[in-house]
């Protein structure tokens, strides 16, 4: 036991040697361990000292910081929360625009076709022979057999087919409505002069008013002097941009006879098809085709009953010509016919009218018009009228007389005024150029009003 206790005693004296350090000692500075003494007294040596904390790198030597980087990991990451919302829809692209109308008769653009509907893209099965179907055993489509069960067959598809061929006739059209006027004509101004024989050539629908006067010559063998007038009007439907319906004369007639009271009654009908043949924009030409039916349903009072019918076809052109004079340009008129009676009581006759007018400074605004009207009578009539009657009455009557081999002429200007494209007015003066007693006209005047579509 005391060894052990002596033994813990050496211990704990060399501790106590050892712990001279001090750590309050200025950095560098050598700390000097107490001397340690014997119990005799005598000093003993040192037995441990600390010097100068050393650096492990040089002066002047810079630390480089260490960083570092997380790696990530390798499992995904999952929110709690909703996901984003999605991006929104681009705005739907803007219609595509109409196919301009470019220059006269240069059609426009046509636009794309729609896509092909789904599955059109999978090949077609050729079409089956049906000789080939039935001698492999297929029935056939039953068929009369013979001349008379093909032609029935074929009029049974005929029939069939008739309905959707008429519909397709009466379909506007991608730049037209139904029944709306040809528009790519609108510079085309109709003359106002010879209402009942020129016939516009492009496909309109309207409906005009029309008042007209009539003095007939002072040394007319029958009526010298005699006034008439007219008031009524014309319509026209556009059934297509080619075909238009038209009833050219349709109103109330005054005649007042020198020396007689004033007579009224209903004029002769006027009416027929008009086919539209050439529609040019680039060289600005137009050419109808149509025919009049002259019906005389009017009164007889005022002789709109001779005869049964006349059949009258006539060809009708306007051409523009100098579309860039700064000035304005021209348009030529021209209605041409031939009146074919249908018994032996009405005459017979060949007209033609001639009209030039001026689109001033091409402000398709006014019109000013030049006219010449022009009927050669072929045929004499034999409505056995009393003497004198070697004489006709124009656009006016159909007296049926013997006036073969003779002709009426007159002179006209007016001015058309187009208020805009659906409102148009004007008037006319014309002057009869032959004088003689066989002849009709003295001077007359025509107003009309337009409405269009």
């Amino acid at each position: 036991m005391r060894s052990t206790i002596y033994c813990l005693g050496l211990g704990l004296a060399w501790l106590l040697a050892n712990a001279g350090v001090r750590g309050d000692s200025p950095w560098g500075t050598p700390v000097q361990a107490p001397s340690a003494t014997s119990a005799s007294g005598a000093t003993l040596p040192t037995i441990v000292q600390l010097g100068r904390p050393e650096p492990l790198a040089p002066e002047g030597h810079t630390v480089t910081p260490v960083s570092a980087t997380v790696a990530s990991p390798s499992q995904p990451i999952i929110r709690g929360q909703a996901p984003d919302a999605l991006p929104p829809a681009p705005p739907p692209l803007p219609p595509p625009a109409p196919p301009p109308s470019g220059v006269v008769g240069v059609p426009g653009v046509t636009p794309p076709p729609p896509p092909p509907p789904p599955g059109a893209d999978l090949p077609l099965l050729a079409p089956i022979d049906k000789e080939e179907a039935y001698n492999c055993g297929v029935v056939t489509r039953e068929s009369r057999a013979g001349l008379f069960g093909g032609a029935w067959d074929r009029t049974k598809e005929f029939v069939g087919g008739a309905p959707g061929a008429v519909t397709g006739i009466f379909q506007p059209g991608p730049d037209r409505k139904l029944f709306q006027t040809d528009h790519r004509f609108d510079a085309f101004a109709a003359p106002v002069s010879f209402p009942f024989y020129a016939t516009p050539p492009q496909a309109t629908t309207e409906a005009k008013v029309l008042f007209l006067y009539d003095d007939v010559l002072p040394n007319q063998q029958a009526f010298p002097n005699a006034d008439n007038f007219f008031l009524g009007g014309q319509l026209r439907l556009a059934v297509t941009d080619w075909l238009t319906l038209e009833v050219n004369k349709l109103g109330g007639m005054w005649v007042r006879p020198p020396g007689a009271g004033t007579r009224s009654g209903f004029s002769e009908l006027w009416l027929g098809p008009k086919f539209t043949l050439i529609k040019n924009e680039n060289s600005g030409s137009i050419l109808a085709a149509g025919l009049t039916f002259q019906v005389p349903v009017g009164s007889a009072n005022i002789v709109q009953h001779t005869g049964s019918l006349s059949l009258a076809p006539y060809v009708s052109f306007a051409q523009k010509f100098f579309p860039d004079f700064k000035y304005g340009s021209i348009i030529l008129w021209n209605t041409t016919g031939y009146a074919f009676r249908t018994d032996n009581v009405r005459s017979e006759y060949l007209y033609s009218m001639f009209h030039v007018n001026w689109d001033i400074l091409n402000l398709h605004m006014f019109y000013p018009e030049f006219g010449i009207g022009w009927n050669l009578y072929t045929r004499n009539g034999n409505a056995g009228n009393p003497a004198p009657n070697n004489f006709e009455g124009n656009d006016w009557f159909n007296f049926g007389n013997p006036f073969a081999g003779r002709s009426n002429l007159s002179l006209s200007t007016g001015l058309r005024w187009k208020i805009n494209e659906h409102l148009q007015t004007g008037f006319a003066f014309q002057f009869g150029v032959l004088r003689t007693p066989n002849n009709w006209e003295n001077w007359g005047a025509t107003v009309d009003f337009r409405i269009i579509y």
